[in-house]
């Protein structure tokens, strides 16, 4: 890409800027030997227009390449007197090499994302569909895409989104989790499950939650209340029954009418009561100026919690509280654990692209020198991380 190939004085990456290969300018008429200037072309959907082929009279597939579509492939649009490649074999070789850098050029979207695979009661014990989930099960343990499943269970619609790191789905009742061997053997006749591969950041709203507002698409609809609506949630309920309503109570599966608390989190089930301290914090904010919505953050720094009970961020989240020298709040955001948590045995990360109330990662590592002391930094973005 920095090689000088059109005309021995232009590189690639003078117009094809990385990392979409796009640039934002008109290339000059002069240049190209047409009738007008023409803006540069994205080279990351290139592979879309691939399949055309001149010599076949019965080919229907490809665009072609280049403005008009004159050229059927990549080797024969290097293959034009402005770029400079060595004469024979040589030449073609290289063209060829670019052609398949051409092909791999970064979409931004996993290549396993769009993967599907309908498990029912005659397949969901074949080694070839066994071995497909645990392909898809050990690709979103990574983080980079994330699985959902849909279908009916016990003749009712229901969806669920895998758990990175913990081999269970979530289902869309917040009640119910289940393994994957579990979802995949309990399919039937007119049970079929079908697992998909989708972006790590729609996994939710795709598998449990289609209107994001915090209940699963079941429990919406168990309450009487419309799984499609963000404005529409079931009525709270008081599941520990201390007279407090789920969405105020700090402690909403453990009885305590006295709601103490010393950080969010009711002392009743917060197994750490009070919050840790970061030492020597080292705290950054970026792109501060006009236009907003593009702020960054970046905090980094040590804390020394309990040794007992074990930390487990991942299961349990983590909540950053920031204040001012005067008391004041500037950031209070808890981050869930489950989605986007990968649990490690001396250290656990969390990464959102799309960021969780403005937070897109979290890293936490345990000292193996002083116990209870974690290194951690944390990092977002957008102006609700200001």
């Amino acid at each position: 890409m920095n090689a000088s190939l059109d005309q021995a004085s232009t590189a690639c990456v003078t117009c094809h800027t990385m990392p979409t290969g796009a640039g934002s300018f008109l290339v000059s008429a002069n240049n190209l030997g047409q009738s007008q200037a023409i803006n540069v072309p994205q080279l990351r959907d290139v592979y879309k227009k691939q399949g055309l082929d001149f010599t076949s009279q019965t080919n229907n597939r490809g665009f072609g390449l280049g403005h008009d579509g004159s050229f059927d492939t990549i080797f024969d649009f290097l293959r034009q007197s402005r770029f400079t490649f060595p004469a024979g074999g040589a030449g073609d070789a290289e063209r060829r090499d670019l052609e398949a850098f051409l092909m791999c050029f970064p979409t931004d979207t996993h290549p396993a994302v769009g993967t599907q695979m309908t498990v029912d009661g005659a397949n969901k014990n074949f080694a070839a569909v066994v071995n497909e989930l645990a392909a898809m099960t050990a690709l979103a343990d990574t983080g980079v895409v994330g699985l959902v499943a849909k279908g009916k269970v016990g003749g009712i619609a229901r969806g669920y989104a895998y758990e990175s790191g913990t081999g269970t789905f979530q289902s869309d009742g917040a009640a119910e989790v289940v393994s994957a061997t579990t979802l995949r053997q309990g399919t039937g006749g007119g049970g079929e499950i079908t697992f998909t591969v989708v972006p790590t950041a729609t996994a939710v709203r795709i598998g449990t939650d289609r209107d994001e507002d915090g209940f699963g698409d079941q429990d919406e609809l168990d309450a009487g209340s419309d799984p499609a609506d963000p404005a529409s949630v079931p009525p709270a309920g008081d599941t520990d029954g201390d007279g407090i309503a789920d969405p105020l109570d700090d402690c909403p599966t453990v009885y305590d009418p006295g709601q103490v608390d010393g950080d969010g989190l009711g002392d009743a089930c917060d197994p750490y009561t009070s919050p840790a301290m970061i030492v020597k914090p080292k705290l950054t904010l970026g792109k501060l100026a006009a236009p907003s919505g593009d702020e960054t953050l970046s905090l980094s720094g040590t804390a020394t919690v309990p040794t007992t009970p074990a930390l487990d961020p991942s299961g349990n989240g983590v909540r950053l509280m920031l204040t001012a020298a005067n008391g004041a709040s500037i950031l209070d955001v808890t981050v869930p654990g489950g989605f986007g948590w990968l649990a490690h045995p001396t250290s656990w990360t969390y990464k959102n692209k799309s960021g969780f109330a403005g937070i897109t990662k979290i890293a936490m590592k345990k000292s193996t020198k002083v116990p209870g002391l974690l290194k951690m930094t944390i990092k977002g973005r957008t102006a609700r991380s200001r």
